[in-house]
């Protein structure tokens, strides 16, 4: 626990140390509004049992629920997933256009049940951030626990390989304007269920 304790704090330790250097943190991956009205639809049990995995081997230790946006952005491109590092001789080649995939919503499903999720409308969330925490006099250690406490996950749709045994989406998690962290998720199909790949896949963190 220490250890992991740490290594989220040593980004702020950084900060600290080089106030002067400072860049925009990633953007929440959110699927654009269209014009129209879209189609809303909802994601497939196997699309959420995907999303329950992650969360399984998400490593952050939480005191509450996660806050998860209740809005699905776009699926990662077949580009994406090519300069991803972790889906090499994995095939995408029936993958639909993303562009064509229709506005999904967490809103209906069964993770609407779950103790460890909290949905979240994007639109009325504000990051605790941690830096603004700590100008304020506030603790290292206590302003990283609330930052990350407070902070929202977005996730892409789920694509599948020719084969549906492997899957892959995005996923950002923001806690604030240099705390944050995404990328790619690949998981492969076994008797126990989705399990991430050994391979780590492309990544950033702020």
């Amino acid at each position: 626990m220490a250890n992991t304790r740490m290594q989220r704090m040593f980004p702020f330790f950084v900060l600290l140390a080089a106030s002067t250097i400072t860049r925009a943190a990633e953007p929440v991956v959110v699927a654009d509004q269209p014009a129209a009205t879209p189609v809303v639809a909802t994601p497939d049990e196997e699309k959420l049992a995907i999303y329950g995995a992650f969360l399984e081997f998400w490593n952050n230790p939480r005191t509450g629920p996660v806050q998860i946006n209740n809005r699905i952005g776009n699926p990662p491109t077949a580009g994406e997933l090519a300069q991803s590092g972790c889906l090499d001789d994995v095939s995408f080649s029936k993958m639909a256009d993303p562009k064509s995939t229709p506005v999904k919503h967490l809103t209906g499903t069964s993770f609407e049940q779950r103790k460890d999720v909290r949905l979240i409308d994007v639109s009325l969330w504000r990051p605790r951030d941690p830096m603004d925490a700590i100008n304020r006099g506030t603790s290292v250690e206590r302003a990283v626990d609330e930052g990350y406490a407070g902070g929202l996950f977005t996730f892409s749709d789920v694509v599948f390989d020719d084969t549906r045994q492997f899957a892959a989406f995005s996923y950002s998690f923001v806690c604030g304007m240099l705390c944050g962290n995404g990328g790619i998720v690949a998981l492969h199909k076994s008797r126990l269920g989705w399990l991430r790949v050994a391979a780590p896949c492309s990544s950033w963190i702020s």
